[in-house]
């Protein structure tokens, strides 16, 4: 035992002189890299001056347009990929190499040959392999893609990352931020991660989540903060991680790769064009409905996920709810609420203030573990006065979230938002978690206009529907129950025996601030 104890004790100090000396980067690498300024010319110049010339936009306002259609988030990501002159800066969290990532990755490739510059940015935590295929499309002269806080073992080694994992304490602050943003005039934030299920084309589980489309001045501050990360001393060229880089002349190859998963999926990408298009005459008819007022663009400051805590874009919520009268809306998919919050919610609630939270029940999370420390706070959230809904995995609306002609058999909440008294809004990939909070970085806009907010607040209301959700409460005998238009049941819904047990084991483990 204690020689084992000895070789762990050296494997771990090998491995962080490792993650000491691994990520070495010439001068060129750490070069000032901006964003393009905005085009001038172009579909999207164009379409950005067309929306704020309307009379309903005054100085200072920028547009926004709020996306919960699964198939219409993916329609406006080919449509500002297509339409880009100049340049396309996206920055994701996780990037999947299945239909969607597929056909947004052949997308990219397509505008970079027409002369775009393209910068891809992804956080490496779920990267799998060793990057050589993502080295390979960064060989085209017009792509740069760059990974956020890398690990230093490549590719699909459990043994050797556990090691990594257990030494290097930074690997649990990862950058959980999404945005694109196309020529520098219009722009797409949000929930959405790239792949399938976010856009309805998984057949297993598809995500209800939010997007918001925008131009104006937002967009240029959503660049801005794209730039803070593009040239973090975490993020690093994808050349400068994997080995023998000098040998991965294979955009060829790559491309050859892609169009194999673009013609093995491409039953299930009926609904969208399988090649780049003009999309003049769509963009007009695609802003219905977009509201105007001022915004702000919020993301947390890079550095203070070096030993401290990235809670800007928390911070900022205190701005949205300041004043607050009548109503506070919370749109968490994964929602671990801490006593202070709890708290809070029983001020409010006590100075007449609705408060209204939408969550996961188990049966419609995708990640158990999540429910598992959220379940020990619902009697408190309750009793707190909270109007507490969960969404249900069997919810009517799932048509609208499935994509033809996919029908999946699981909904799973992914929405992240905040309304304040129907005027005010936050749109994003932040979670009221411990992780979300702690750990991770954020981004995402924070939005006032009484006209989007009543936008918000409808989908609200279809969601909490008894078709859709289940109502948390406590009845005369002091017990939990769950109500929605199934009937009413005293024990949390669930898909499984399975899932219920794995909610029990997770349950007995103290990892809340990791949720």
């Amino acid at each position: 035992m204690k020689r084992c104890i000895h070789l762990l004790s050296i494997a771990a100090i090998t491995l962080t002189s490792a993650c000491t000396h691994s990520f070495a980067r010439d001068l060129h690498d750490r070069a000032v890299d901006e964003a393009m300024p905005a085009a001038t010319s172009g579909a999207l110049s164009v379409f950005s001056e067309m929306v704020m010339e309307t009379e309903r936009a005054t100085r200072g306002d920028s547009g926004y347009l709020l996306v919960d259609r699964s198939d219409e988030a993916l329609r406006w990501r080919l449509a500002l990929i297509d339409s880009a002159t100049q340049s396309l800066d996206a920055q994701y969290y996780l990037w999947k190499g299945d239909a969607a990532g597929g056909l947004l990755a052949r997308r990219l490739i397509q505008a970079a040959d027409r002369g775009v510059r393209v910068r891809l940015l992804v956080d490496d935590f779920l990267i799998t392999g060793d990057g050589s295929d993502t080295a390979g499309i960064a060989q085209h002269p017009m792509i740069d893609i760059r990974l956020y806080n890398p690990w230093v073992n490549r590719g699909n080694r459990v043994v050797s990352r556990a090691f990594e994992w257990l030494s290097r304490p930074d690997l649990n602050s990862r950058m959980h931020n999404k945005v694109l943003v196309a020529d520098n005039q219009v722009a797409i934030a949000g929930g959405r991660n790239i792949g399938d299920e976010y856009f309805g084309l998984n057949a297993d589980k598809n995500f209800r989540d939010l997007d918001v489309v925008t131009v104006g001045p937002v967009v240029r501050d959503l660049s801005e903060a794209f730039d803070d990360y593009w040239t973090d001393d975490w993020t690093y060229p994808i050349h400068a991680l994997v080995a023998n880089p000098t040998e991965l002349d294979e955009l060829d190859e790559v491309r050859e790769r892609v169009m194999e998963i673009y013609e093995e999926e491409r039953g299930v990408l009926t609904s969208f064009t399988l090649a780049p298009r003009n999309w003049e005459s769509e963009l007009e008819a695609m802003s219905d409905g977009m509201t105007f007022g001022p915004g702000l663009a919020v993301a947390d400051d890079p550095n203070e996920a070096r030993g401290g805590t990235p809670d800007q874009v928390f911070m900022s919520l205190g701005m949205l709810v300041e004043g607050i009268q009548r109503e506070l809306v919370i749109i968490s998919a994964y929602f671990v609420p801490g006593d202070r919050l709890i708290e809070y919610f029983a001020t409010l609630g006590d100075q007449g203030i609705r408060v209204v939270v939408l969550t996961n029940s188990l049966a419609s999370n995708n990640h158990t573990i999540a429910n598992s420390q959220y379940k020990k706070t619902r009697r408190a959230l309750v009793e707190s006065g909270v109007e507490l809904y969960e969404m249900r995995h069997d919810a009517r609306l799932m048509h609208e979230i499935d994509t033809p002609p996919v029908q999946s058999r699981s909904l799973v909440l992914h929405s992240k938002a905040v309304m304040v008294d129907r005027k005010r809004a936050y749109i994003g990939g932040l979670n009221l978690s411990p992780r979300g909070l702690l750990h991770n970085t954020e981004n995402g806009m924070l939005i006032e206009d009484a006209e989007f907010a009543e936008q918000l607040a409808a989908m609200l209301e279809t969601d909490i529907s008894p078709d859709n959700s289940w109502r948390v409460g406590l009845d005369e005998n002091d017990r939990l129950y769950w109500e929605s238009g199934a009937g009413r049941v005293y024990r949390q819904p669930a898909q499984s025996a399975w899932q219920r047990a794995a909610d029990w084991f997770f349950g007995l483990f103290p990892i809340a601030n990791q949720i």
